[in-house]
């Protein structure tokens, strides 16, 4: 292990360092089905060791043999969720063969696998790829340990991942000089000088903003500046004002919509004839409980529409056990996201915690999942009677 230094090689069996704070909300919160699995063990100490390696698995790749020495932000974060003193991590795991099971029923309830004959074999094909593009050892272990993790694979100790990246590197040098060899011929003379965008035949240096047209070196980047300066100020106020943040007097495009509105008096003389128009109450606490009940229908109709499942958001890391709360958990994270209320805002206006709601959106949440989910919205529309009365819908009418 010459590219790796003694303390950095003894680093990869054991915590180092706390975690961020995206990584204490991705990894170190454990939802109802965590929790279940966790309040099986006997003893708090259990308990807490128990939940630390259930959340240290995802987070490195493994579970350091020392669980007492996880970061104490970590563990105290855990040890809120679970109601226990922080401080009983430490007399967890005093027994080997404790951490042992533990460490097996936590790979097995998340999925993850022990590293085989055959998952070696397939890291050691996604390290020759690797080892074809870079050749830094350094960078082919971590991106091994990375691998490792992205394919639930309990990451094996650092001498075993250093003889893959040997493996890895020699079988690159020879795969390259098998393809290489034939193109060097005996006596064979080939030179190409290469000439840049901005070399400009080799007379004058060229300079940061060669890529513009007609632009040769560095002395009329001066000239240039000032009139690229100038166009960047008016691309910006546009930018500010199309975004609505700055409004233009006068401007039909880029004016104050509240100049467009009725003023409060007008108002009066217009509210019994327009309310009467659009069928609503003129009373306003009428018209809010009115409303109150048509988002309440709604939101039955969401509800048994969603009875079946959850469609494509499943759990990034795989994980198959869900709480009976993630329904809620997921629909107030698309709410949050469709409005750009925030996941912020939405806790404090539901009661659901920050947390929670930040976890569910990172593991569930995912583009692929919101991609899937918008091809079965569209799917379900086309089953809709009013779908056909407007044509096969190979055609559309979109604004913004």
């Amino acid at each position: 292990m010459e590219f790796l230094s003694d303390d950095r090689a003894a680093s990869y069996g054991r915590f180092v360092g706390d975690p961020s704070q995206t990584e204490l909300e991705r990894c170190f919160f454990l939802d109802d089905a965590d929790r279940a699995l966790v309040d099986k063990r006997r003893g708090e100490h259990n308990r807490l060791g128990f939940a630390v390696a259930l959340c240290t698995l995802p987070w490195l790749g493994f579970v350091p043999d020392e669980v007492a020495a996880a970061p104490r932000a970590a563990v105290a974060r855990l040890a809120e969720q679970l109601q226990v003193d922080p401080d009983q991590v430490r007399s967890y795991g005093r027994r080997a063969k404790t951490r042992t099971e533990h460490l097996r029923l936590v790979a097995q309830y998340l999925g993850w696998r022990a590293p085989t004959t055959l998952e070696l074999k397939e890291l050691d094909e996604f390290l020759l790829v690797r080892a074809m593009e870079h050749d830094s050892p350094l960078l082919l272990f971590r991106l091994a340990c990375e691998y490792l993790i992205s394919a639930r694979v309990i990451r094996p100790g650092p001498v075993t991942v250093v003889e893959r990246v040997a493996h890895a590197r020699e079988e690159a040098q020879r795969e390259t000089y098998d393809r290489l060899a034939h193109e060097f011929t005996e006596g064979a003379e080939r030179h190409r000088r290469p000439q840049g965008p901005g070399e400009c035949a080799g007379r004058v240096r060229a300079g940061p903003l060669a890529w513009l047209p007609g632009h040769c070196g560095e002395g009329r980047e001066r000239h240039r500046l000032p009139a690229l300066l100038g166009a960047v100020r008016p691309a910006g106020v546009a930018r500010r004002a199309a975004h609505g943040d700055v409004f233009v007097p006068g401007s039909r495009r880029y004016s104050d919509p509240a100049t467009y509105l009725l003023t409060p008096s007008k108002w009066a003389d217009h509210r019994v004839e327009f309310c009467r128009l659009v069928g609503k109450p003129v009373d306003a606490d009428t018209a809010l409980a009115q409303v109150t009940d048509e988002l309440h229908t709604a939101l039955g109709e969401l509800e048994a529409t969603l009875a079946g499942g959850d469609g494509c958001f499943t759990h990034a890391g795989g994980k198959q056990a869900r709480g009976s709360e993630l329904k809620r958990n997921l629909i107030a994270v698309l709410i949050a996201q469709a409005t750009n209320l925030g996941l912020t805002r939405m806790a404090d206006a539901r009661g659901i915690s920050y947390d929670v709601l930040s976890w569910t959106a990172e593991w569930y949440v995912r583009e692929e999942a919101l991609r899937a989910e918008n091809l079965a919205i569209t799917d379900y529309h086309g089953t809709l009677p009013l779908t056909p009365i407007f044509d096969t819908g190979t055609l559309s009418s979109s604004d913004g």
